[in-house]
């Protein structure tokens, strides 16, 4: 009996030579050192990750390394997905004394997304704080060091699928990797579904950026020709086809290969093709197949259907737990035990609808992932409600039970999916909860857009009157401003100063109002942002906190910068300066002293000024190193002005 059914790496790449030869020819220039980006682009099934993986394959075969990772349709995933998967596999395969010296000093700053490498290392001193936009950028050029020096005794091979639903902070990512590391032997090789870019603003700007430093190859894979499908077919087989079943597999297909795929294997299992008594070509045994299907959808339903109930029982459990699972998960979910479950799996593996990811570590779990994304989602709609319910709640509380010991911090991708399965489940308490720390965690990593899409969720599940509606808003409205999501920012900021006035908290209230102030200002809404800034103050004065000094300062700033009423600015920075005396933060003395500094200064104030503007400097440069300048968020050049035309000054003088 022909055994049929070879994995996606086990069968020969048809059609698309000229493809692998153009991406085998960047690699080359990349091993000169040269970054370059290369993107394939087509429909489903079109074969981008089948091109994918023999261009992984061929770059170890030339003693490159390849790192893979991919971007999923499940809502809810961290932010970096495909360089968490990639850099992910690299920090638990590569030996300690390779990985230290490739992290460098920068391993604190990679460890707030790859938790996983402090766990190799060992904790690394803490770096410096700075504000969210320059932390970003720290991570980023960290990243970038990191691939470099992985790429420096060997060129890599970064591999990222499914871009086409990667979050905005790993499209930044990649566009800074693609300016600021032009010299890194590195070939960054993408794929994207081409119709579902449409609208996606962030990836049509990277696309842009990525065209305008002029690293960018893009190459959209089309149908496969009647002469290449009649190929496939042969090599699927393993025998030669009449020309019937090629031109009509061709048609069929449309010269889709997934579905052409699926269009033999139903054709074979149903008898619609035999081969020849004497061993030689398929052919036709009906004409015109009543069984043909018209899509991908009826080829995978119709394939589900030839398997044992069990099975498919299985994999419908196995597409709630998302496009990748563990068979140990999956166990415990279906309440099976392991060994029936890898029994099933194997049926499943033989049928082509999943394949086994490479083992990460000897004693990890084996891990899983569906072939194609058509096959997760069929078997994800054939769960009824109730039951898909109750699964989700079953795996967010199995995920519960392998929280990371108590000194390591539970990661962004455990985080999302405790998050995406506690709030698709009956437990809505934990859904808000999980949501909200997924959203935290996403900030702290510097990606606002995925920390708004928890925050959204977090709230959605609250109920009207739970107390924490109020500061999960003002943390949307925060989040909001990171993400220059203006209008969004104004109305959770509205939301949260209205919840506050109802409660009577001022302190909500104020917090809401300063936020609503920030965003107007950077919309040029000054009567607006006045209004809130006054608010604010007004809010916030009835006790002193950091919120009461920012406020202030803020509408110091504006009341000088704006509309030019010095008096009035005057009073405020003075009593801003003064609050934060008695707080004794540096933070916010430097803010303070730099704000009122530089009014003082436009004032022709130089004696009054420059003292304080020398204040706020030694206060910045003394929180560990000159990274602390960040407390200062200079406005504008007039403070350097006068700084160079300042009388020297012994104390500062090599700054000048």
């Amino acid at each position: 009996m022909l055994q049929h059914g070879l994995t996606h790496e086990e069968a020969a790449l048809v059609g698309r030579d000229r493809e692998l030869a153009r991406l085998r020819s960047l690699e080359e220039q990349s091993r000169a050192g040269g970054l370059q980006v290369a993107l394939i682009a087509g429909e489903p099934g079109i074969g981008k990750t089948r091109l994918l993986r023999e261009m992984a394959r061929c770059a170890r075969q030339q003693g490159t390394t390849v790192l893979q990772g991919g971007a999923s349709g499940t809502e809810g995933m961290p932010p970096y997905l495909p360089f968490l998967e990639a850099l992910g596999q690299h920090i638990r395969s590569a030996p300690a004394d390779e990985l230290r010296p490739q992290a460098g000093a920068m391993a604190s700053v990679l460890a707030t997304i790859l938790p996983e490498l402090s766990l190799r290392l060992g904790e690394s001193a803490s770096s410096y704080p700075l504000p969210p936009e320059q932390a970003r950028l720290r991570l980023f050029e960290a990243t970038g060091l990191f691939l470099k020096a992985i790429a420096t005794p060997r060129p890599l091979l970064l591999v990222l699928d499914d871009l086409h639903w990667s979050d905005q902070a790993s499209l930044d990512l990649l566009c800074h990797l693609a300016q600021h590391q032009p010299t890194a032997r590195l070939l960054i090789l993408g794929a994207y579904r081409e119709g579902e870019i449409m609208h996606r603003s962030a990836f049509e700007r990277a696309l842009a950026e990525l065209e305008r430093l002029r690293l960018l190859t893009t190459m959209i894979l089309g149908p496969l020709t009647a002469e290449a499908v009649a190929e496939l077919a042969s090599g699927y087989l393993g025998a030669t086809v009449d020309p019937a079943v090629s031109s009509l597999l061709a048609a069929q297909s449309e010269g889709n290969p997934f579905l052409a795929e699926e269009l033999l294997r139903g054709w074979l299992e149903s008898g619609v093709i035999a081969q020849k008594e004497d061993g030689g070509a398929f052919c036709l045994l009906a004409p015109n197949p009543s069984l043909l299907p018209s899509s991908i959808l009826n080829a995978v339903r119709q394939r589900l259907a030839r398997l044992a109930p069990a099975t498919v029982e299985l994999l419908r459990s196995a597409s709630i737990i998302g496009r990748t699972f563990d068979a140990t998960l999956l166990a415990r979910v279906t309440e099976l035990d392991e060994e029936s479950v890898e029994e099933l799996l194997h049926e499943a593996r033989q049928a082509r609808l999943i394949h086994q990811l490479p083992a990460t570590a000897a004693a990890a779990p084996a891990h899983f992932a569906f072939s194609h994304d058509t096959i997760r989602e069929c078997l994800y709609q054939e769960v009824r409600a109730v039951r898909r319910l109750r699964l989700h709640t079953r795996i967010g509380q199995e995920l519960e039970q392998r929280q990371p010991p108590l000194h390591a911090p539970a990661s962004a991708q455990q985080l999302a999916e405790q998050a995406f399965h506690f709030a698709r489940s009956g437990d809505t308490g934990r859904g808000a909860a999980y949501s909200q720390r997924a959203a935290q965690q996403a900030l702290q990593t510097y990606a606002p857009a995925e920390a708004m899409a928890h925050q959204h969720m977090a709230l959605q599940l609250l109920s009207a009157d739970d107390p924490r509606r109020g500061p999960w808003l003002l943390e949307l409205g925060r989040a909001a401003l990171l993400a220059a999501a203006w209008q969004e920012a104004i109305d959770a900021f509205q939301g949260a100063q209205e919840w506050g006035r109802r409660r009577a908290n001022q302190y909500v209230a104020g917090c809401a109002a300063l936020g609503l102030g920030r965003a107007y200002w950077r919309q040029e809404r000054i009567a607006s942002a006045r209004l809130a800034l006054e608010q604010a103050a007004t809010a916030l004065s009835a006790q002193t906190t950091a919120e009461t000094v920012e406020a202030l300062v803020e509408l110091g700033s504006l009341l000088i910068l704006s509309l030019h009423q010095q008096e009035e600015a005057r009073t405020c920075l003075e009593h801003a300066l003064a609050l934060s005396r008695q707080l004794g933060e540096q933070r916010l003395e430097a803010a303070a002293c730099r704000a009122l500094g530089n009014l003082l200064v436009r004032c022709n104030q130089m004696e009054r000024g420059l003292p304080l503007l020398e204040q706020a400097l030694s206060l910045a440069l003394s929180r560990r190193g000159a990274g602390g300048l960040g407390m200062l968020c200079l406005p504008d050049d007039g403070l350097w002005l006068a700084w160079r035309t300042r009388p020297t000054r012994p104390a500062v003088s090599s700054l000048a």
